[in-house]
């Protein structure tokens, strides 16, 4: 994977994957010992014609303007309006959640723990590109880290896809693209707050709670089952496939 010049005047049925992570991979911080990658999958023609605009407007609205950077993770205290909003943009059902989550308790047999991730959020995006139909391609666009550009350009770079068409397999072209936060790229700040989402989640089942927070609720449960596939893995087995806890 290099990094390239992202325009994202694509074909209408290009399959757009923004991907973010949560946590290092590490997991050295003991007051959040936890690491994942997650993004949201959507056509090109879905994401310009209502993920975008829906999301500039919302910020617009309740977060000050549509050109704010707004992150998860600093977001702070908001008003009801604001929630209710954020909580409804999540429950229109117009793109897909992948996400994998690991903790410092998870058995990782060997393996480096953005190795893992990795290899499980692509078998969650293959599940789920196939109810995407009549695809010309597939663009990854990562936000820009200087820790983790190296860390997806070893995990990411080799992945294809194919579909199978009158019984032969054709492999449709992967793009791979970097994106620097300051780009304010509606598609990299949802999947923040993706990540952001499942990554609490994880911290809350590390720590013993099974209760289901409220923003998982809205951003991940109150949606399609098809639209989903999200793992927090517990062990990974000798053969290389992972288990869900």
């Amino acid at each position: 994977m290099k990094a390239e010049d992202l325009s994202l005047s694509v074909s209408g049925y290009r399959l757009m994957v923004f991907v973010d992570e949560t946590g290092n991979e590490k997991m050295s911080d003991p007051a959040y010992p936890v690491f994942g990658l997650a993004g949201i999958v959507l056509r090109a023609d879905a994401y310009f014609g209502f993920v975008a605009p829906a999301w500039r407007r919302l910020k617009a609205e309740h977060f000050g303007g549509e050109n704010i950077p707004l992150h998860a993770s600093s977001l702070g205290a908001i008003g009801e309006r604001a929630k209710q909003a954020l909580a409804q943009f999540f429950r229109d059902e117009h793109f897909s959640r992948i996400a994998v989550t690991v903790s410092s308790k998870t058995n990782l047999a060997g393996f480096e723990a953005y190795q893992v991730v990795a290899v499980a959020l692509l078998d969650r995006l293959r599940d789920t590109a196939r109810y995407w139909s009549e695809l010309d391609g597939i663009a990854f666009i990562v936000e820009q880290s200087q820790r983790g550009d190296r860390l997806a350009r070893r995990h990411l770079a080799t992945w294809r896809y194919w579909r199978e068409s009158e019984g032969e397999k054709v492999y449709l072209p992967v793009s791979r693209h970097f994106m620097p936060k300051k780009a304010v790229e509606p598609g990299l700040e949802v999947a923040d707050f993706v990540a952001n989402t499942v990554g609490a989640q994880a911290h809350s089942y590390f720590k013993g709670s099974r209760r289901i927070r409220k923003d998982f609720q809205s951003v991940v449960i109150d949606v399609l089952p098809r639209l989903v596939s999200v793992m927090d893995i517990k062990k990974v087995e000798v053969n290389g496939r992972e288990a869900q806890g």
